[in-house]
């Protein structure tokens, strides 16, 4: 099976950077997950990779609890805002605005 790239826009790729800097914040991921990540990266399956990164958590050691949960609230702002936005990005930017506004509490 081989993966088709898609040609991302400058929204997607915005979405991307923020993405990769919210994986940067984790302080650590699986090879599996990293792999998955990477293939909806090229395929332009950013709501996959979303719900993915906000099911997820940085790791209690290594990660930057506020940097992560912030920054997927600014990459979840740019997905809904897109026209016809999946009604999965809705429910996954709330919990990670409840998660970024603990991060900031603690």
């Amino acid at each position: 099976m081989f993966d088709v790239p898609k040609h991302l826009g400058a929204r997607e790729l915005a979405v991307v950077d923020l993405f990769l800097t919210a994986i940067d914040a984790m302080g650590g991921i699986r090879a599996g997950h990293q792999h998955g990540l990477g293939r909806w990266f090229t395929t332009g399956n950013l709501i996959t990779a979303y719900l993915s990164l906000a099911a997820a958590q940085p790791l209690p050691r290594t990660g930057d609890p506020v940097q992560y949960w912030t920054t997927l609230v600014r990459a979840g702002e740019l997905l809904a805002a897109a026209p016809d936005p999946d009604p999965r990005i809705k429910y996954a930017l709330t919990q990670c605005r409840t998660n970024a506004t603990r991060a900031t509490s603690t």
